[in-house]
């Protein structure tokens, strides 16, 4: 092992591998904390090693002092559950073994890759790479090697532990040295790999590409072209993403990631019918893969199959399907955050959400209630403080301020928010409503990182403390900032507030844009009425707004006025094609019985979208 300051980790490692090996070596490259301590109760073998900014060097000198036959590498963020069949595999031919390592995410998701970790000494293999060391195994191809079922758990992507973007950022600049010095296929997918994980999509994009052209047999190829069909669909080239994700699936079929890859292209693109096809496939199909994320084929398309229903308008399947994925996989924290999202826009009372909980959600242990509140608390949820007081739960100051706020209750928080030098981002919308409903704006000073001008900043202060302010003088950014705000005021049912802005900063402000997003937040939120209300406001303005049209007619279908909502689809298409308004109109038309538009609007779309694997199937 090499080792720097992992005091934390490095006992639960140690304590899950003694047992099955003859001698523990330890390189340590400059611990400061008890890192050193807690090693010397495991072994005598502790060396130090001066870091030259290279992982290889360090893996190397580690090799270097075993005296075993057989190495196994581990990290200190790693840990095996159980492995007394261990050395039953080195009687074998095998030289070299891989290993799935299962990642395990903040979010209560996992995802699985392999690598080879152990390896007779006696071959000479060795690690090469600065930052994504790895065994040079394609320098020996007289090394025989073989898969074993030895799961090493690696918990260095649980947050708080590899969450530090500055990291993330020293790494990478580690990885472009190496791939300027040496551009193998390698070290250009690693740097690409880098580059998606900070959302430098295009970047990433090219340097997949560039990978692929230099070397397109490696293992790590579905990986590659999914990443990169990823990256594309993060630039919103939905076109060329589905081409590479074809491509990959008929080179990789049983690739599960693909599929799902492919179901979300789809999604985002508004090819809805085409995205539950794909994400039903996934149910059908076994988790395997070179990398394979936890629910590729089980909660994850089960989730986004909530999502599909909803876009539907169909919310009570959206629900049964959300409902599905929490009794399936109960930590999985972004599952109950939909189902905290479905519920509020179905108007369902606090009180039966509350006993719906009690029946699919049972709270057992401390993971359950954390989970739970982690759940509430990122979805601004009112029930936040209901669960704290139900259990008599001493939270974080930031989680009491939130719930209190959520159920009008001020003092607390805003003493709260006073006492802290500096407020943190994730807050600074609870702090500025709670500033709203005050009329104080003693807080805003704190908002440190706060992405407003001088003169934005002081307009907010004045908006606040309700001086009269002419619509010239907010700016995109700041209007931007009015429309969160009035969502969190009908959050904490601060009506009296909500309408004043609405009707004095939105309601006939000329920004369409403005106008568009807000009445897309309230229908979002379950506020259809109201979306309604606004859609129309903004058509009366904007007679050709396709997104205003589109949103008119979500509302319509929400409210079961299925006839206007088909006129209004039909009004939408005029002023541009889209496959999702298509989708929708040929599902009323379905649902009214109305055979021949649907048919007749089946053909036209068949002439238009030949991407759609829904439309192909249907001409077969």
């Amino acid at each position: 092992m090499i080792v720097k300051n992992e005091e934390e980790r490095l006992e639960k490692c140690l304590t899950s591998v003694k047992d099955y090996v003859d001698e523990i070596i330890i390189v340590d490259t400059g611990s400061t904390d008890g890192t050193l301590e807690i090693a010397k109760r495991f072994t005598e073998k502790l060396f130090t090693f001066n870091w030259t900014n290279n992982f290889s060097d360090a893996r190397n000198y580690s090799i270097a002092q075993a005296t075993s036959e057989y190495i196994l590498i581990m990290d200190a963020d790693e840990y095996i559950k159980e492995a007394p069949e261990l050395k039953r595999y080195l009687k074998g031919k095998a030289d070299c073994f891989l290993f799935n390592i299962k990642n395990h995410l903040s979010n209560g998701g996992s995802y699985t890759h392999q690598a080879y970790r152990m390896f007779k000494k006696a071959t000479g293999l060795s690690y090469e790479g600065k930052l994504h060391e790895h065994i040079n195994i394609d320098h020996f191809p007289e090394v025989i090697t073989r898969e074993i079922p030895i799961v090493i758990h690696h918990d260095g992507y649980l947050e708080g532990v590899l969450n530090d973007k500055n990291k993330k950022i020293r790494n990478i600049k580690i990885i472009e040295v190496e791939s300027k010095e040496h551009p193998t296929a390698y070290n250009l997918y690693n740097l690409a790999r880098a580059q998606f994980d900070l959302g430098m999509y295009e970047k990433a994009q090219h340097n997949f590409k560039k990978s692929y052209q230099l070397d397109n047999s490696k293992s790590y190829l579905p990986d590659l072209l999914n990443k990169l069909a990823l990256s594309l669909m993060e630039l919103r080239r939905f076109d060329d993403g589905l081409k590479v994700i074809s491509s990959a699936i008929t080179l990789f079929q049983n690739q599960s990631q693909l599929w799902l890859t492919k179901g979300l292209i789809y999604f985002y693109y508004g090819y809805f019918q085409d995205a539950e096809m794909m994400f039903k496939h996934c149910l059908n199909i076994v988790e395997y893969g070179y990398e394979i994320t936890e629910g590729t084929g089980s909660y994850i398309p089960k989730l986004k199959l909530s999502e599909v229903y909803e876009e539907r308008g169909d919310l009570l399947k959206s629900f049964e399907e959300i409902v599905e994925v929490i009794q399936e996989h109960k930590h999985y924290a972004p599952a109950l955050v939909r189902y905290f999202e479905v519920v509020k826009k179905t108007g369902i009372p606090k009180s039966d959400i509350v006993n719906t909980l009690n029946a699919i959600y049972p709270i057992n242990n401390d993971r359950d209630l954390n989970t739970l509140l982690i759940s509430l608390y990122n979805t601004r949820n009112p029930l936040l403080k209901y669960y704290i007081d139900e259990y008599s739960l001493n939270v974080n100051g930031r989680i009491q301020a939130v719930a209190e706020t959520l159920n009008n209750n001020y003092e607390y928080p805003f003493e709260f928010w006073s006492q802290l030098d500096i407020i943190p981002q994730v807050n600074y919308l609870d702090v500025i409503s709670l500033c709203y409903v005050r009329r104080d704006d003693s807080l805003v000073d704190k908002l440190t990182s706060l992405k407003l001008n001088k003169k934005d900043k002081s307009t907010l202060k004045r908006l606040i403390k309700r001086d009269s302010i002419t619509q010239k003088e907010l700016s995109n950014l700041l209007l931007e900032y009015l429309v969160n705000i009035n969502m969190r005021l009908i959050d904490m049912m601060e009506l009296d507030d909500f309408d004043y802005i609405y009707s004095k900063y939105l309601a006939n402000n000329q920004q369409q844009s403005i106008r568009i997003l807000f009445a897309k937040e309230l229908f979002e939120a379950g506020h259809v009425n109201m979306a309604e209300t606004v859609s129309l406001n903004l058509l009366s303005s904007y007679p050709n707004s396709k997104e205003g049209l589109k949103l008119l007619a979500d509302c319509y279908v929400r409210l079961n006025r299925y006839e206007d909502a088909i006129n209004t689809y039909k009004r939408a298409l005029k002023y541009g094609n889209s496959l999702s308004i298509y989708e929708k109109l040929y599902f009323l038309y379905e649902e009214t019985g109305n055979s021949v538009e649907k048919e007749a609007l089946l053909t036209e779309m068949k002439l238009k979208y030949s991407l759609s694997d829904w439309l192909n199937q249907l001409s077969d």
